[in-house]
């Protein structure tokens, strides 16, 4: 039942449909199924044992012996028990310490020491879960739920994006593996059949229950197409439960192939899908929610030429992005604030971010040249992004990767030679303010001001 967060994004995003009522209900949705698999992976042991199956996962905990003692009914409370104990001990721990390392691995300002530390604790969560008698996958999901919740949230999962893909493939590779092709073959119609009926189902109560919930009947249409696959947590809970002996190999082989068909089916059901909704702009809302609701929104219209979707969720006011909280940044803030323009500011220093957010300034902590840190920022809506950093080479790569995800938006940038502004401009920038040649500019005007002093005193002093 639980649907592809991955899947669902990546079609959103390719259909330029982010904004969109049913891209963020869908969101919503999938984002709540994935929390509720956490709870269902935990049970998988306690339901292992209640079942009085005798092959547990290999946990490796020493106190196997000692819960075998116990009645079934004391057993399950125990390993609940301690299973609720350590997952609530984690999210303590993390939320005491793991702000205070990140504090520390960014005030060092490297890129690669934080991806390690963010992998580290990721790792040291897994081995958590596992030693308390839960999954290794479980303890990886809270590390990253809680790294989630630092100020570093975008500038680690940018750094993870590279090798997310890759981790990915390996996912479904290793996900391949389990799948029998012998049984494939044996039970085609059995696992095709199976595949068309949870595609079915969660398309009609998905659609039925955000109607109900105030969705128009097109975005409803559209959010359950997008959700109607079986996802990668699915197959992450049903290898847990093969491990815990609660599905049997060739169940797990028939399941995967059902979840497999289903996220393949997923990118082709987005055309049929907008192309229903079409149909249903005239089907009122639930009666409880006419007259006007958050989730209402104008009929889907499939984008066209690079734009966003017509039925955005409401207009979204044009910001500035300025990257760097320098000496140019910092006027360039002071001077939009005064003029009530608004502004977004990007900032790799930790403590930067920390005091003036507290006073209540837009940062966003991260590397410009970061696309996750870019988008977190508002890109997709910014009307210009200012760089200011003193560093010509993060100048250039920021430009070329601004200019690959808003070809439109307004770039000012500073270079610290005239070379640079060329280069500059050759990658995106509308606008180059070389440091030579203002530094001239200005010596020039500071100096020739004071020369008429200067030669009158020079004439004062002759005797």
């Amino acid at each position: 039942s639980a649907s592809s967060t991955a899947v669902m994004v990546r079609v959103v995003q390719a259909r330029r449909e982010s904004n969109t009522v049913h891209a963020r209900v869908g969101l919503g949705v999938s984002i709540v199924q994935d929390l509720g698999c956490v709870l269902f992976i935990a049970m998988v042991p306690v339901l292992a044992t209640w079942q009085g199956v005798e092959t547990l996962p290999a946990h490796g905990h020493a106190s196997s012996s000692w819960f075998a003692t116990l009645p079934k009914w004391l057993e399950v409370g125990a390993r609940g028990g301690i299973a609720a104990g350590g997952i609530a001990l984690l999210i303590v721990v993390g939320k005491t310490l793991l702000p205070r390392v990140l504090d520390a691995v960014a005030a060092v300002g490297s890129s690669e020491l934080m991806l390690i530390v963010s992998a580290a604790i990721a790792l040291l969560a897994a081995v958590f879960t596992s030693a308390i008698g839960l999954s290794a996958e479980m303890g990886a999901f809270l590390a990253g739920f809680m790294l989630a919740a630092t100020p570093y949230r975008f500038q680690i999962s940018g750094l993870v994006g590279p090798i997310r893909d890759v981790l990915m493939a390996v996912f479904f590779v290793s996900v391949g593996l389990k799948v029998d092709p012998m049984i494939v073959m044996q039970d085609w119609w059995v696992i095709g059949a199976a595949a068309l009926m949870v595609v079915a189902l969660k398309v009609f109560f998905i659609a039925g229950t955000g109607w109900a919930l105030g969705m128009t009947a097109s975005s409803a249409a559209i959010c359950a197409a997008y959700l109607a696959n079986a996802g990668e947590f699915s197959l992450v809970l049903l290898t847990a439960a093969e491990r815990g002996g609660l599905v049997t190999e060739i169940e797990l082989g028939r399941m995967t192939a059902i979840c497999v068909l289903t996220l393949v089916a997923t990118p082709l059901l987005a055309g049929p899908a907008h192309a229903l909704a079409s149909r249903l702009v005239g089907v009122p809302q639930a009666r409880f929610f006419r007259g006007g609701n958050a989730l209402a929104d104008t009929p889907p219209v499939a984008p066209n030429h690079g734009e966003e979707a017509a039925h955005a969720t409401g207009p979204i006011q044009p910001h500035a992005i300025i990257a760097g909280f320098g000496p140019v940044g910092r006027a360039l803030a002071d001077r939009f604030e005064v003029l009530g323009i608004p502004y977004i500011v990007v900032e790799l220093n930790p403590r930067t971010v920390t005091r003036q957010g507290k006073l209540g300034r837009k940062f966003v902590y991260g590397d410009i040249t970061n696309p996750e840190v870019l988008e977190s920022a508002g890109l997709a809506h910014a009307m210009a992004v200012l760089l200011t950093i003193p560093d010509d080479e993060t100048i250039l790569r920021s430009c070329r990767v601004v200019k690959s995800l808003a070809p439109h938006v307004f770039i000012a940038a500073r270079t610290s030679f005239l070379s640079g502004s060329f280069a500059a401009m050759q990658l995106g920038a509308d606008v180059v303010t070389v440091e030579e040649v203002a530094t001239a500019a200005a010596m020039e005007r500071d100096v020739l001001a004071q020369l008429p002093a200067l030669a009158s005193r020079r004439v004062g002093a002759t005797p």
